[in-house]
C-alpha cells in the first residue's frame, strides 16, 4: 500500500511509512517533518510544496536510506493540494493555477510514483513536465 498526507498529514504519512511494514513508500503535499528528527523511513518518499517548504522537509530525505523526491510547485497556495481548488469561493486561499491542472499535476505525480513503487511499472516521477514544477532535490542513502 502506499499513503499520502496533506499538510499536517505529511508527516504522520512519514511516521506510517516508518513505523508500518504494510506501506511501500509515501507522499507528503505540502508538509513538514515534524517529529522525525533521525528517523530512517526505509521507504521511498515523494514531497511535493511551493516554496519555502524545501527546508520544512530536508530532515526526510537527510536522514531515509531510500528515495526521496523534493518537488517545488510554483504559483500555488498550501490549500491547493486539498479540495478546496474546488470548493473555495474565496480565492485569497488559492495560488494562481487552474484548479484542473493543480488536480491533474497532483494526480500525476501520485499516480506514476505508486505507479512504480508500488506496482513495480517502468514509469517515473521525474519524466512528468509541469510547467514550473522544479526537482529540487532526489537523494538516496543506500
Amino acid at each position: 500500500m502506499g499513503i499520502v498526507g496533506h499538510s499536517y498529514g505529511g508527516p504522520t504519512t512519514a511516521m506510517v511509512c516508518r513505523d508500518d511494514e504494510r506501506f511501500a513508500c509515501g507522499i507528503g503535499l505540502d508538509s513538514g517533518a515534524f517529529g522525525l528528527q533521525g528517523s530512517d523511513l526505509k521507504k521511498p518518499f515523494l514531497l511535493l510544496f511551493c516554496e519555502p517548504n524545501y527546508n520544512m522537509n530536508a530532515i526526510i530525505g537527510a536522514n531515509n536510506s531510500m528515495e526521496t523526491y523534493y518537488f517545488s510547485v510554483d504559483r500555488v497556495a498550501h490549500l491547493d493540494y486539498c479540495d478546496i481548488v474546488f470548493t473555495s469561493v474565496n480565492e485569497e486561499l488559492r495560488g494562481e493555477r487552474d484548479a484542473m491542472e493543480m488536480r491533474n499535476l497532483v494526480t500525476d505525480y501520485t499516480k506514476n510514483f505508486f505507479d512504480h513503487y508500488i506496482l513495480q511499472k517502468a514509469v517515473s516521477v521525474e519524466s512528468l513536465a509541469y510547467d514550473g514544477v522544479d526537482l529540487i532535490k532526489k537523494t538516496s542513502n543506500k
